[in-house]
């Protein structure tokens, strides 16, 4: 028994590793890289395992894909061109790409982190987008004839407030398993949406035109704009859903509001319906459905606060979730994260304001997102970009990683009271340099330390206003 054990643990590790991996590589690109790359035969694949690919994909012929592992990176200087047919695109790691136009029966299933600037077009005959977990970002997206957007986990969010988001007709967006569909400007339904246990925000106007149909199923739909329905919204089966609709709903002629086979929807605002068509089983002003949401992120951003020397991270959510939780994560290059800080998520129907400081050690841009996480579910926000300037002290560290020294080289100071403190990865001090020439090169021995990551700490004790400086140094064996 102990060994049939063993064996299904080996075989659900396997499963789970195969899931961040690529397999089956044609070509393989491990390190960073901008040269282009082309496939024209037949079922063949690239994989990206590393580094940052900054090239042209084109894919061609029929069957052929592209892979991105967990480590792999297609960097925002890249692209990805889909001419051919059966065309599959898997994405563990992150994908920053300007657009996206999907053809011919062709597949892309997102894992983690994919970001479109521009727009995605999801086209006809068979195509389909996934959103499997973790995070989606398109300035603007349309679903056309027969194609198909499936939101089975983590978030989807259309980002262009001025832009209106396309479901066209014969298309179908369905979003499941306490997903999330954000939309920051307008929506249209020209055909159908099923949110099966999914949740929809629509920060500005959502019109349902005629021979359209939304699903709310047991589900939330949150409009920040007005409602027109020319069409049908419906919820089935038992229980109830929820519309909250910040502006006017409008339901016109032949057009149908109602819950049926004893569901029920409640329509919660205060801006006024205006009826000619039929509403049926609701509850326009009761607002008494209890719908469990998950975390929805309204507001996300950073500021330098001149003040205390320190970055302000602020943003603002709804959770109806016990457990759900923020991860602040932190990069100085815009591709590798680290987590800072973590707070809890606060469960609430209404929005809750949240905040936590970062220090500032260098002068340089420095970047932040958050990891929304909750029921074993995560999607990742925007980032956001700072430039940090006030600092009028600054060094560079070389060589770095290093075993035996370092030097250091003093810049943007004119004080004679410089000190240098190494720390340890713990933030405990390990040594203390305090004669640091600001005219040459100091060469600082570090033989004696372990090997690990240490900060080096600089503070002008007496000029410039006590500035403090910190870059990370690698001690290798």
């Amino acid at each position: 028994m102990k060994y049939i054990f063993l064996l299904v643990l080996i075989v659900i590790l396997a499963q789970k590793l195969e899931g961040q991996s690529c397999t089956s590589c044609d070509i393989i690109i491990s390190s960073n890289s901008n040269t282009s790359q082309t496939l024209n035969s037949n079922n063949q694949r690239i994989c990206i395992t590393g580094g940052v690919f900054s090239g042209n994909i084109t894919l061609n012929g029929t069957g052929n894909s592209v892979c991105v592992s967990a480590a792999g990176t297609i960097g925002s200087g890249g692209s990805l061109t889909l001419n051919g047919s059966n065309i599959t695109v898997l994405n563990y790691g992150n994908v920053t790409i300007p657009s996206l136009s999907i053809n011919n029966n062709s597949v892309y299933n997102n894992y983690n982190l994919t970001t479109i600037t521009g727009t995605l077009d999801i086209n006809s005959n068979g195509i389909t987008y996934n959103q499997i977990s973790g995070t989606t970002n398109v300035g603007n997206f349309n679903v056309n004839s027969n194609a198909n957007l499936n939101i089975s986990g983590g978030v989807f969010r259309q980002t262009q407030a001025g832009s209106t988001a396309n479901n066209n007709s014969l298309g179908t967006i369905t979003i499941t398993n306490n997903a999330s569909l954000n939309i920051a400007g307008n929506f249209v339904n020209n055909s159908t949406v099923n949110s099966n246990r999914g949740t929809v925000n629509i920060t500005g106007n959502f019109t349902n035109n005629s021979g359209a149909n939304y699903n709310l199923n047991n589900r939330l739909l949150n409009v920040g704009g007005s409602l027109t329905n020319n069409g049908n919204i419906s919820t089935a089966g038992t229980g109830c859903s929820k519309m909250n609709i910040t502006g006017t709903i409008t339901n016109n002629g032949g057009a149908n509001i109602q819950g049926t086979g004893g569901a029920r929807i409640d329509v919660c605002g205060s801006g006024g319906t205006t009826n000619f068509g039929s509403i049926t089983n609701t509850q326009p002003t009761a607002c008494s459905c209890v719908v469990s949401l998950p975390i929805t992120l309204l507001y996300f951003d950073v500021q330098y606060n001149k003040m205390s020397d320190k970055i302000d991270i602020f943003w603002t959510a709804l959770s109806d979730e016990d457990n759900g939780y923020f991860v602040i994560e932190k990069s100085l290059n815009g591709i590798d994260f680290e987590a800072i800080a973590q707070k809890n998520a606060i469960k609430n129907i209404m929005p809750q304001n949240y905040s936590v400081k970062d220090e500032v050690f260098e002068n340089g841009y420095v970047y932040y997102r958050l990891k929304n996480v909750e029921s074993n579910r995560f999607f990742y926000s925007d980032i956001k970009a700072i430039e940090i300037k006030n600092k009028n002290i600054d060094f560079d560290v070389f060589p770095n990683p290093s075993a035996d020294y370092i030097f250091v080289k003093i810049k943007n100071t004119e004080s004679k009271n410089i000190g240098i403190s190494v720390l340890n990865i713990e933030g405990k001090l390990v040594l203390f340099v305090d004669k640091i020439s600001v005219f040459d090169k100091n060469k600082i021995d570090i033989a004696h330390l372990p090997k690990g990551i240490y900060f080096l700490e600089m503070k002008d004790f007496f000029g410039n206003n006590g500035d403090i400086v910190r870059k990370k140094m690698v001690k290798m064996e």
